[in-house]
């Protein structure tokens, strides 16, 4: 595009969806003792686990073929899809 050009623009129509909510939980425990004496310190070892856990599982639900389950979880990108 040129200097000063005027920029083109289109149009489209647009739909609606419904896009539901599910959440993660993870609970993680260590004692006290552990804390106070741990290095690294535990707490980060932990969220450093949490984090690719949690990343991991997600990706995995994510990428699958697994169709919706009600109030559970999404439906995988690639249900339908054939390989």
């Amino acid at each position: 595009m040129q200097e000063n050009a005027t920029i083109p623009t289109a149009s489209g129509n647009v739909s609606s969806f419904t896009m539901n909510r599910y959440k993660v939980g993870v609970i993680s425990t260590f004692s006290n003792e552990l804390a106070k004496v741990s290095t690294p310190a535990i707490s980060d070892v932990f969220r450093d686990m949490v984090l690719t856990d949690t990343a991991e599982g997600l990706d995995g639900y994510l990428l699958d073929n697994v169709a919706l389950v009600p109030g559970i979880r999404p439906s995988g990108l690639l249900v339908g899809v054939n390989s």
